[in-house]
């Protein structure tokens, strides 16, 4: 898996004719609301797989979702984790004499979706948003920035706006909570008992820190439990 937080990769480079080439690239990153999730996993042991979202599906929120995550990395000992990604074609025209780069123009692919009305992923809106956010031409006013991005890529996609709430599957009840803190807890619980089989010196603090991360349970308490 990724051990970075952001990182950019050339996917194909192709010469179209003499001082024009086409070149498709990919940048990805770990979104920051899931970080919390790659590090208790690397702190569990578990093994993680990354997986890019399809920006023509509805985003929905599901209970069962989180559960089947969460029991399916405690049981097996492997979790998927969604990629923040975005993949683009850069255009460029090269001088042939003095080898610089006369043209730059870029195709961004969920920008095309957004284009087609096929965008409907809010995970992979925002994700876009963000990454046009610190591309952001440096003559271009951040404001009027974020107005084009606002237009061009979040407006239309369910649940993607500022104030949205993401949609809540419909075919779910509220016992789905539940069964959240239940596979919560016992996620943590396992995550304890690795700390105890591993006799590496400072382990337990490793976990602490992993826990405490998640709320409602301090760092100070939990080196209380496990030295007690």
């Amino acid at each position: 898996g990724m051990k970075c937080s952001y990182r950019t990769s050339i996917l194909r480079c192709n010469s179209i004719e003499q001082g024009r080439a086409m070149i498709r690239w990919r940048a990805e990153w770990i979104p920051g609301g899931i970080e919390w999730i790659v590090s208790l996993s690397e702190v569990a042991g578990w093994s993680i797989q990354y997986i890019d979202q399809d920006p023509r599906t509805l985003s929905t929120f599901r209970w069962g979702g989180v559960r089947d995550l969460i029991a399916r990395a405690v049981t097996q000992g492997n979790i998927t984790i969604p990629c923040a990604s975005v993949e683009g074609t850069a255009y460029l025209e090269i001088d042939s004499e003095s080898g610089k780069c006369t043209r730059h123009k870029e195709r961004i692919d969920t920008i095309s979706e957004a284009d087609g009305n096929r965008l409907l992923n809010r995970k992979v809106a925002r994700n876009t948003a963000e990454f046009l956010d610190i591309r952001r031409p440096p003559n271009v006013d951040p404001d009027e920035w974020a107005g084009i991005v606002e237009s061009r890529v979040l407006s239309g996609v369910p649940g993607a706006g500022a104030l949205d709430i993401e949609p809540m599957d419909q075919t779910e009840s509220d016992s789905g909570a539940f069964f959240l803190v239940i596979s919560l807890v016992l996620s943590v619980a396992v995550t304890f008992l690795v700390g105890f089989l591993d006799q590496s010196e400072g382990s337990e603090i490793r976990i602490c820190e992993q826990v405490s991360a998640l709320g409602d349970f301090s760092y100070e308490q939990c080196l209380a439990d496990i030295y007690k």
